[in-house]
């Protein structure tokens, strides 16, 4: 599963915010609950604004939707749009998507290559400080998995897990690795 190229120019988008969005609505009257709102009385004209207003870097309107394209309950077949929201937010640092893309890749790794770029999003995620991803970090150096086996670093990196309160329960969640595994037998010593 290789990323595609969706010639995405994150240095023109604002990390927050996006760019001036202004030509389109009053980015002050479409926060996302008034985007919700537009969505329940007029879903497709609000869907469609909501989608410019993602196509202009508004990093919210670009999670809501992921969300709604991945989901596939609202809209069904619009799955790829959502990847292309994903990859975005990814590109920008937002720790949810480089998780749920690096879960995407390693859960259907079918490739050295989809193994490498699970461990580039979670590596990402790791260093951005998120708990859990630090732990699958450390796993995959221990196993050598998408990385060089690096035994030094996977010992780091869990300790930097446990100093930052990782759930074991939701590394379990993520990775859908063995339910029988436990925190003592996560890394081999």
């Amino acid at each position: 599963m290789k990323k595609p190229n969706f010639n995405v120019d994150a240095s023109k988008m604002d990390a927050k915010t996006g760019p001036e969005v202004t030509d389109i609505v009053v980015a002050s009257e479409h926060n996302c609950e008034n985007l919700m709102k537009m969505v329940e009385s007029n879903g497709r004209k609000a869907l469609l604004m909501l989608q410019q207003i993602a196509d202009k870097g508004n990093l919210e309107a670009m999670e809501l939707l992921t969300r709604i394209y991945l989901d596939g309950d609202i809209i069904e077949g619009r799955e790829d749009e959502g990847m292309k929201y994903l990859y975005q937010l990814a590109d920008l640092g937002k720790i949810n998507a480089l998780v749920l893309l690096g879960t995407t890749y390693l859960r259907n790794a079918n490739s050295e290559e989809d193994h490498v770029m699970a461990f580039e999003y979670f590596h990402k995620a790791a260093l951005l400080g998120h708990p859990e991803s630090e732990m699958i970090v450390s796993a995959l150096y221990s196993e050598g998995q998408g990385c060089k086996k690096n035994m030094m670093l996977a010992k780091i990196w869990a300790v930097k897990a446990r100093m930052s309160n990782f759930s074991f329960s939701k590394v379990m969640e993520i990775t859908g690795w063995d339910e029988g595994m436990d925190d003592n037998n996560y890394i081999h010593q």
